[in-house]
């Protein structure tokens, strides 16, 4: 199978490129990803290790950045259906790259690992509630959620909305978890996930 990363960041993306010359079949993008195309005029942070972007409220320290969806660019390599595994991480921009892959989730149905960072989603205007309703219409239903050490905390099923916006409301700056980490499995792979929560059950058996 292909594997697709995407970095927005240069000097993060030159970063990347280096490592995947050591694969075959790795296809780099040099794009911040949203859920749908265009620009907009961006405030950046933490560039060039961990770039934080936000909507900007000062025409003088912004730049207009170009965003691209993760359909769009799967669709350029004609391999939409066959996406398994959807790693994200985007310091609060999570939520929209998943929007903008409405495609790739709906035929291939990939196992999903997003981070819910609520000091980044809030500033965006981001609803947790409609994005945890957006992911069980499309048929994802197992979860998995974890501190950001990897320790589980709890499993969640789809009727589980309140007690995922629960957890979502207490992580933050300053909480003993500052922001969460969620797996989650479509309802098609629920063997994989009873398989997955039970190896994650012996890794910290025999971390203990």
């Amino acid at each position: 199978l292909p594997v697709i990363c995407v970095e927005g960041d240069q000097h993060c993306y030159e970063l990347l490129e280096e490592n995947a010359r050591q694969f075959d079949k790795v296809h780099t993008f040099n794009v911040f990803l949203s859920d749908r195309p265009g620009s907009a005029i961006i405030t950046t942070e933490k560039e060039g290790w961990n770039t934080t972007l936000l909507e900007s409220q000062n025409q003088t320290n912004c730049r207009e950045i170009r965003f691209e969806t993760l359909d769009r660019l799967a669709s350029r390599l004609e391999c939409q259906s066959q996406v398994k595994l959807l790693k994200v991480d985007t310091e609060g921009y999570d939520i929209r790259i998943l929007r903008g892959a409405t495609t790739i989730l709906t035929e291939a149905h990939p196992t999903l690992a997003f981070e819910l960072n609520r000091e980044n989603i809030e500033p965006l205007g981001d609803d947790v509630g409609v994005f945890f309703e957006y992911l069980t219409s499309l048929g994802y239903c197992h979860f998995l959620i974890a501190d950001p050490n990897g320790k589980p905390v709890c499993i969640l099923d789809s009727n589980n909305r309140s007690q995922f916006l629960s957890l979502y409301a207490y992580s933050g700056p300053g909480q003993c978890i500052c922001y969460l980490d969620v797996w989650a499995f479509h309802k098609i792979d629920e063997a994989m996930f009873l398989k997955f929560i039970a190896d994650q059950k012996k890794s910290k058996s025999a971390e203990a």
